[in-house]
């Protein structure tokens, strides 16, 4: 489920994800047409709204789990927006209680300095 958050979130966030959005959106127009509930979730979500894209996800699973053909269409975008992603998860979620600075990032080019 953090995955998905992550990924759906990661495809909201603007121009890095603009496909991955795309393919989300007609996905969820084609295959999750019956899940209501979802559609308006990731509609929310691509305010940046964390919480609705983790809602829009338990969405997702639930219907997944009743409709094979909707599983394999959600696994299949998932494993084509990782490779967009290039791989890489950050997470800090639960009950993470941070003490300092966290960077989370993919592509960093140059020095990283906090004061």
């Amino acid at each position: 489920m953090d995955a998905l958050t992550a990924l759906i979130v990661r495809a909201a966030a603007g121009e890095a994800g603009k496909t991955s959005w795309a393919a989300l959106q007609a996905l969820v127009r084609r295959v999750f047409k019956r899940s209501d509930a979802a559609q308006r979730a990731l509609e929310q979500a691509a305010t940046g709204d964390h919480r609705a894209a983790t809602q829009a996800a338990e969405h997702l699973v639930e219907q997944a789990r009743l409709e094979p053909a909707a599983a394999e269409a959600l696994r299949a975008w998932m494993t084509e927006a990782l490779a967009q992603a290039g791989e890489v998860t950050n997470t800090v979620s639960g009950e993470a209680q941070i003490q300092g600075n966290v960077v989370q990032a993919r592509d960093i080019h140059g020095p990283i300095t906090f004061h």
